[in-house]
């Protein structure tokens, strides 16, 4: 299963921050959400509600140039 969760705004305010999660499903039957790998990390833009995808699979990550001219 894949999920988007609100993660707050971006470190200059413009943009709301939301990753992409996914999980799969225990052993028994429910899904183990403390496991989930991040599938991407997206900013939304307010001004213009552009989607910008990060290429982020992982928090360390540094993301597009385009994610960080957004986001920073």
């Amino acid at each position: 299963m894949e999920y988007i969760v609100y993660d707050g705004k971006s470190e200059n305010g413009k943009c709301g921050l939301y990753v992409r999660y996914r999980t799969e499903k225990g052993g028994g039957g429910t899904y183990d959400y403390g496991s989930a790998e991040i599938k991407d990390i997206y900013a939304y833009v307010f001004s213009s509600g552009e989607v910008i995808s990060s290429g982020k699979t992982n928090w360390e990550d540094t993301g597009t140039d385009e994610f960080k001219r957004a986001t920073e």
